[in-house]
């Protein structure tokens, strides 16, 4: 039997615990057959985005080599930064830049990330992380509170892309901060990249509604129908 595939993207606060986790979650919840994969950038904070993405592609292209893989059923599930790689993902024009021949993915689920970064002295032009070209099936889900990762980069875009009619998805938790499924960091506090102090607060109702929508989200989309 061929099956789908969920491939993980995480940040640097995800522990080996949350992979197991989130794996039994998947098993328990889509109705589709399928297996999981998952890998970290938790060792490599300084690669650059493209490395990431990269890195990302290649995980896919493996997998559309396997026997028992359709190429056409590979999802990707991105949070924190992973989110970032997920969205730039929903770009086949950023993937076949960086690796071309990639099988198109699937469909891309980004939690908690963000769709532009502000100029700085090292990058004076920003970045654009969600594509004006975006076309593979993407959901965004954002913590309105999240001020490491702040949504209002995607609210200023999503509505004008999906009215363009790219395949986006979104949903605005408007007290959700930044990890807010992260129940064993429930207060850590950070100074963020942007030099903002930042607190990770659990919210289990956010959770659950989250893990709803993107299982409802990937099981919807098999590649192929």
């Amino acid at each position: 039997m061929e099956l789908n595939i969920i491939t993980w993207l995480w940040g640097d606060k995800y522990k080996p615990h949350d992979v197991y986790r989130l794996a039994t979650q998947v098993h328990k919840h889509l109705k589709l057959p399928h297996t999981f994969t998952a890998f970290s950038d938790r060792e490599h904070k300084q690669l650059p985005n493209a490395r990431l993405i990269k890195d990302a592609l290649d995980a896919v292209a493996h997998l559309g080599t396997l026997p028992y893989v359709d190429a056409k059923r590979i999802s990707v599930l991105g949070l924190s930064k992973g989110a970032l790689v997920a969205t730039w993902l929903a770009s086949s024009s950023v993937a076949n830049t960086l690796r071309p021949g990639t099988p198109p993915i699937a469909s891309l689920a980004a939690l908690y990330g963000f769709c532009a970064l502000s100029p700085t002295r090292q990058r004076p032009q920003g970045a654009q992380i969600l594509q004006p070209d975006t076309d593979r099936p993407l959901l965004m889900l954002m913590g309105g509170k999240d001020n490491e990762t702040p949504p209002a980069s995607c609210m200023e875009r999503l509505p004008n892309l999906k009215a363009a009619g790219a395949p986006v998805e979104w949903h605005l938790y408007p007290d959700a901060t930044h990890g807010w499924d992260q129940s064993e960091n429930h207060g850590f506090s950070k100074i963020a990249y942007n030099g903002e102090r930042v607190t990770y607060l659990f919210d289990k109702d956010t959770t659950d509604d989250s893990r709803r929508r993107v299982f409802e989200f990937l099981s919807k989309r098999p590649a192929g129908r």
